[in-house]
């Protein structure tokens, strides 16, 4: 959370304009969402509901006010677009983590 903090402080991020600004903030949310979805969870195992659920509004809601955060920045807007990539990002945690779950979970049940 720091880092992200850190770089929307930023007037302007250096990009060379061959990445997009979108796939940044899934990236970078994507890796927020999966730390956060493994602090509450203690690991990577089956998911449950309550803590995947409060992973991703942890997420969301950081992301939402990184963005506010922004409109405080010079040279820099706050966007209802950037606020859905992450939304995504940490979106695409859960299933990822989810998928790595129930792998390890099969693993386990295969290895004597």
């Amino acid at each position: 959370m720091g880092l992200l903090y850190l770089a929307s402080s930023r007037s302007s991020l250096i990009t060379d304009g061959r990445v997009s600004d979108k796939l940044l903030h899934v990236l970078a949310y994507l890796l927020l969402g999966a730390f956060v979805l493994r602090a509450l969870h203690g690991g990577v195992h089956e998911l449950r509901l309550w803590p995947t659920v409060l992973a991703f509004l942890v997420t969301v809601v950081y992301g939402i006010s990184d963005e506010l955060h922004q409109l405080y920045v010079p040279g820099r807007v706050a966007s209802v677009s950037d606020g859905l990539a992450d939304a995504l990002g940490a979106g695409l945690a859960i299933l990822l983590m989810g998928f790595l779950g129930a792998l390890c979970a099969r693993r386990a049940k295969v290895t004597p």
